[in-house]
Order: structure tokens, then C-alpha cells, then sequence
């Protein structure tokens, strides 16, 4: 018997953070209104079991503040040129010469010989100086700042952040004083449903033996003691119990023991200590 409690849950919990603020922007600022406590914001509701992750500003906590990275300029030190707006140039490495080559021809005939001489010569590029402007920044050795793109002011407001997951809490009686399956194996086999029930802080099932109802009764006191430690509501709960069938055969080949077993409606098979090598006949046990 596969037993298995789903408690869909929120969470909520909110942190300060800050957008570029671009003048004439309309928001709800401190001091006009008062601002909503976490649990009494009106929100959207989803599906149920549906996971979820939603972030939404709360109203009435915007304050405006200069940039704490530009210092309100909009504008901070290109990285890339450190500052200068020049960078190394790239076509003579730095040097400000490219070293050329010059072929010369001496005699005729079988006497004519080729000469290579080179020479320095001033880099076109940079003109000498080894350095180019940089194109980043186009030689002002500032960039847009990117943490108020610019604007010099930011935003500053408290953000609500909104989570919806299910907590998932299952157990297998089993039936089998053997340990070969293990209760991962059972609960994703298939299975036949014995009871479905979904509704807000249901209770668990009874009445079927003592064990199982001792699974039930667990498994659910465990989803409500981790509603409560992650401080969540709990908007519904889906209890199911599963009946999955298992095979459980021994077997040996000559002198050779091993046992098998076929298990869930999908008929699923597991074998334990399955010799390397046996005839193609065995006796059942």
C-alpha cells in the first residue's frame, strides 16, 4: 500500500530592492498611504498543485534616492580602458611600428638572386602612438551606469515574494517481510487508487487495517508540522491511497538461489542474486 499526502502551500516573505527611476514615472510613495502587512495583499489565485513563483511591489513603500553607484552622474569609469579611453592597438601590439618587408632583385638569367630586407615603420592605425581609442566608451573613458541606465536616480521599494510548491510526504506498508523493494520502487509503480480525497486540512482516511491507517496519520502529521515550520497557508491537500500487487517468486538453477519479483499493474520486474551463468530450465521453490 502506497500512501501519499500533497499539501499545496504559499509562502511569503518581502526584501528592499530598487529600479532606474526615470522622472515623471508614476508610483505610490511613503507617506501616502499605508502600505499592506505580507498577508494582506490581495493576490491571484492559480491551480491548485500548480507550482508558482510570483513577485509583486508593495504599494506606498517607493522612496527616490541618487544612485549609489554614479553617484546621480549616470555615467561611471569605463572598465575597459580603466578610465584613459585608449586601448592597446591592436594591430601593431602596442609598439606604434609595424615592421615591414621589402624584396629586392639583383643580376638575370640563372645569376638573378632575391634579397628581403625590413624595416620599422610607423603604424597606420594608431599613428604611431600604440594606442587607439577605445570604442566601448569612444575615447571618454566613461560608460552608462548600469545600475540606473543613466537616469542618476533610483527607486527604492519593498518587493513581495509570493511561492506556491507542494510538500510531498509518502510511506509503503509493505506487506513482504523482504527488503528487496524499496518504497521508491513501489510508489512509482502503478497501482490500483483505493481512495482519492482532496479539500483544505482533510483528515486522514481510517478504516482500513492498523498499519495503514498509522501511515495515513503520520504522513499527514508531518505535512502539517512543515506547514507550520515554513510559516505557509495551506490552500488544499490531496490524500491518495494505492494498492500495488507483488509477485514475490523463488527460484534456484542447480545450485544457484535467486528470487524475483513482478510487481504493480505496469508489471514491473526486480531479480535478486540472479546467477551469471544457468541452464534455461529452473525449478520453482
Amino acid at each position: 500500500m502506497h500512501c501519499k499526502v500533497t499539501t499545496y502551500i504559499e509562502t511569503r516573505n518581502t526584501y528592499r530592492t530598487h529600479v532606474p527611476y526615470h522622472a515623471g514615472t508614476h508610483y505610490t510613495g511613503v507617506g501616502q498611504g499605508r502600505a499592506p502587512l505580507p498577508w494582506e495583499m490581495q493576490c491571484v489565485k492559480h491551480a491548485f498543485f500548480t507550482p508558482h513563483d510570483e513577485k509583486i511591489e508593495v504599494p506606498y513603500t517607493s522612496t527616490i534616492a541618487t544612485c549609489h553607484r554614479c553617484h546621480g552622474s549616470g555615467k561611471v569609469r569605463c572598465d575597459g580602458c580603466r578610465g584613459s579611453g585608449q586601448v592597446k592597438c591592436s594591430h601593431c601590439g602596442g609598439d606604434g611600428k609595424i615592421r615591414q618587408s621589402h624584396t629586392h632583385h639583383t643580376g638575370s638569367g640563372k645569376n638573378r638572386k632575391t634579397h628581403t630586407t625590413y624595416t620599422n615603420e610607423k603604424c597606420n592605425t594608431c599613428g604611431g602612438d600604440g594606442k587607439v581609442r577605445h570604442s566601448t566608451c569612444g575615447g571618454s573613458g566613461k560608460v552608462t551606469c548600469g545600475v540606473c541606465t543613466g537616469t542618476g536616480q533610483l527607486r527604492h521599494f519593498i518587493m513581495l515574494n509570493r511561492v506556491h510548491r507542494n510538500l510531498i510526504n509518502e510511506k509503503v506498508v509493505d506487506s513482504i517481510p523482504d527488503e528487496d523493494l524499496s518504497p521508491e520502487m513501489i510508489s512509482s509503480a502503478k497501482g490500483k487508487t483505493i481512495t482519492e480525497k482532496d479539500a483544505v486540512n482533510i483528515a486522514p482516511p481510517k478504516g482500513f487495517n492498523d498499519e495503514v491507517d498509522a501511515a495515513l496519520k503520520a504522513i499527514d502529521d508531518a505535512a502539517a508540522v512543515q506547514v507550520a515550520q515554513n510559516c505557509a497557508l495551506q490552500h488544499q491537500e490531496r490524500i491518495v491511497l494505492k494498492a500495488v500487487p507483488v509477485t514475490f517468486v523463488k527460484a534456484h538453477a542447480n545450485e544457484a538461489k535467486f528470487r524475483w519479483y513482478i510487481y504493480g499493474l505496469d508489471d514491473q520486474v526486480e531479480v535478486k542474486d540472479y546467477p551469471a551463468t544457468m541452464c534455461c530450465g529452473c525449478d520453482i521453490a
